[in-house]
């Protein structure tokens, strides 16, 4: 874009923002995102590379798509969502328990009024989309522009929702009575927790008493500046038998879960909706639970092949017969 045109669309976002600040009741964050744009826009009049704004203002990537792509900011929009009552049975419900899962793990604080979530990985997308048709919650959606990729941010708008999230859950500090008291509901649960913040790696090592390379599963849930959360989604993991591994003062913003019996588990729950991750973690488990067992025992068994070899090379070296001694004889 050039200079005349960065000009033209800034005038374009202020006359937008006299029209709609004073009808849509979102004047105070329309203020904030409007400062936010023409922050951006002095930047890129200046003639500074996107690397150089990016350093000096850290919410330049999305202002950036803004302006390029000559899209409004969330506030701006006319939402297709209507703010309505939401009863409390609400969150009672099966499908809502995996959409609070994915939700407290990818937000920090609640909302006052929007459940937001934002996601570039196509398969929790779909999941998270299926679960607000099922909870027949009429939400809308929107691209967000970043430097190098795109995200798909999905939000509906509810006072009262936002009132119940925020209650059931502390704040997001915690996970709801309700669900650790069904355990269809924590499953439900946690499988948010998995599609959202869990990720399967497969780490070789070479074993000791071999040269072949193994493959270990291995899953971490990541989530940042949340320790409170952590802890209790660490403690129900062990209230299911898989036991998670979570030390808050060596790496707070992370569980691990590695022991084999724990991955087993994992895929009797079907903690991942999603199935490719399910089926890979399937097949290594599989290769895991055969190869493990045998490198436990590895040194083991190279100790009876190293006396089935002498027993057999003594066999083909027999040492020759000898005459019996005249003192043998007589005492025989």
């Amino acid at each position: 874009m050039d200079r005349k045109d960065i000009i033209s669309r800034k005038n374009k976002v202020h006359k937008i923002f006299q029209e709609r600040s004073a009808a849509n009741g979102k004047r105070v964050q329309m203020e904030k995102d409007l400062l936010r744009f023409d922050q951006g826009i002095d930047l890129l009049l200046t003639g500074r590379t996107y690397r150089e704004c990016k350093r000096l203002l850290s919410c330049f990537p999305t202002v950036y798509g803004w302006i390029k792509r000559g899209t409004l900011p969330l506030s701006f929009r006319e939402s297709a969502t209507r703010t309505k009552k939401i009863p409390a049975k609400l969150i009672k419900k099966q499908q809502f328990a995996y959409l609070l899962g994915v939700y407290q793990s990818k937000t920090g604080e609640v909302h006052k009024e929007r459940l937001s979530i934002t996601t570039r990985d196509s398969c929790l997308e779909k999941e998270v989309k299926q679960s607000l048709k099922n909870l027949k919650i009429r939400y809308s959606e929107t691209d967000v522009h970043y430097a190098d990729r795109t995200a798909k941010r999905i939000y509906y708008d509810s006072k009262n929702l936002m009132s119940l999230i925020k209650e059931a859950t502390e704040d997001n500090t915690t996970i709801p009575k309700e669900f650790i008291q069904e355990k269809k509901k924590l499953i439900n649960y946690l499988r948010g927790i998995f599609d959202s913040r869990g990720t399967p790696s497969y780490s070789p090592h070479k074993i000791k008493s071999s040269q072949i390379r193994r493959i270990y599963p291995r899953i971490t849930i990541t989530k940042s500046d949340n320790m409170s959360l952590l802890s209790a989604i660490n403690t129900t993991l062990h209230s299911l038998g898989i036991n998670s591994r979570y030390n808050p003062r060596q790496n707070p913003n992370q569980i691990i879960i590695n022991e084999t019996e724990s991955i087993k588990k994992i895929i009797d729950y079907a903690l991942f909706k999603n199935n490719e991750k399910m089926q890979e973690l399937k097949e290594n488990y599989k290769y895991w639970k055969e190869t493990k067992e045998h490198d436990y025992n590895g040194k083991f068994h190279k100790l009876k092949e190293k006396i089935r070899e002498e027993r057999k090379n003594k066999k083909f070296k027999q040492p020759p017969f000898q005459q019996p001694s005249s003192c043998q004889a007589e005492a025989s």
